[in-house]
């Protein structure tokens, strides 16, 4: 696809910036906590004074580049939807007649407003490519990082970890792709009875067929709803399972840090470091799996687009 836009090295150049910004921003908060802590801890404010001016400093760079590459993708992406849109009337205007008529009219409509959105979503929305990178950078960096403190909390975290990405992945990833491809069926389907109803409403009258369209087209939406709360509900479970596991494995953590720094294993200051790392690696998980969700629902009306194409 990238390749058809003519867009495909300028956006692997961002993608490439914009990658390792969420690890960056994970081991600076990290290290930012060991070191202003372990100044307290000795009493040299002299030393916390500086590496909190350190921190603010490198935290205004940051966000600045951070904001910076972000401006480029949005322009970037905004040539993309115009780009596919013209791709598309081009490859239509191409077909034979014949072809075309195989295709119904709420189909053609839906592909035009709907899936170039979704398809293009992958490339340049967030919870889709660009955070998915991110959180897999971020989840090896955080990873190496507190496998340099202690192993033994490492496997902590990863315990708590692991179930998330099981039940999302085998779970909730395979039935929100179903019902997204359903969805988007139907409402095709419904696309396709409003523009009838539009284009031939004459016809409609003539024959008084008004109560029977309107019927099916209510029965089209009521079929569409329960489709979506359905898709809600495993939206919002994969949502809660998050602070769930998240806060059990969080207390577990704080349980066994709380032992180690007792028998002088580790100090204060290392295990908040060691928090702050799960804190960059139980969002990195997140990321991983909202993104993962999201381009498999976002790859259905890619299909469509290409199966146009």
């Amino acid at each position: 696809m990238l390749k058809k836009l003519n867009v495909r090295g300028k956006y692997i150049l961002l993608l490439v910036l914009r990658i390792p910004f969420e690890a960056l921003r994970t081991f600076i908060n990290s290290l930012f906590l060991k070191e202003s802590f372990t100044a307290i801890e000795k009493s040299d404010f002299q030393k916390l004074s500086a590496v909190c001016g350190l921190f603010l400093l490198e935290f205004l760079i940051l966000f600045a580049y951070n904001g910076t590459v972000w401006r480029f993708f949005g322009s970037l992406y905004a040539r993309m939807q115009a780009g596919l849109k013209k791709l598309l009337l081009q490859s239509l205007m191409k077909k034979s007649v014949e072809e075309i008529d195989k295709k119904s009219t709420g189909d053609l409509l839906f592909s035009f407003n709907v899936d170039v959105e979704k398809a293009l979503a992958i490339y340049g929305e967030p919870w889709n490519l660009v955070f998915l990178l991110n959180g897999i950078f971020n989840l090896i960096i955080s990873s190496i990082l507190m496998i340099q403190v202690s192993l033994k909390l490492f496997f902590l975290v990863i315990i708590f970890v692991l179930p998330l990405i099981i039940i999302t992945n085998y779970v909730i990833s395979s039935k929100l792709k179903q019902l997204q491809t359903e969805i988007q069926k139907v409402s095709g389907e419904l696309t396709e009875m409003y523009a009838s109803l539009i284009n031939l409403f004459d016809i409609v009258r003539l024959y008084d067929c008004e109560d029977f369209l309107k019927n099916k087209i209510d029965n089209k939406n009521l079929e569409l709803k329960k489709l979506s709360i359905k898709k809600g509900f495993y939206v919002a479970l994969n949502a809660g399972l998050f602070p769930l596991i998240g806060l059990s494995g969080y207390l577990v953590l704080m349980i066994c840090g709380g032992s180690m720094m007792l028998a002088g294993i580790i100090t204060y200051s290392t295990l908040l470091y060691v928090c702050q790392l799960r804190g960059g690696i139980l969002p990195a998980t997140q990321m991983i799996i909202n993104s993962s969700m999201n381009i498999k629902m976002n790859k259905v009306s890619l299909k469509r687009i290409r199966e146009i194409l």
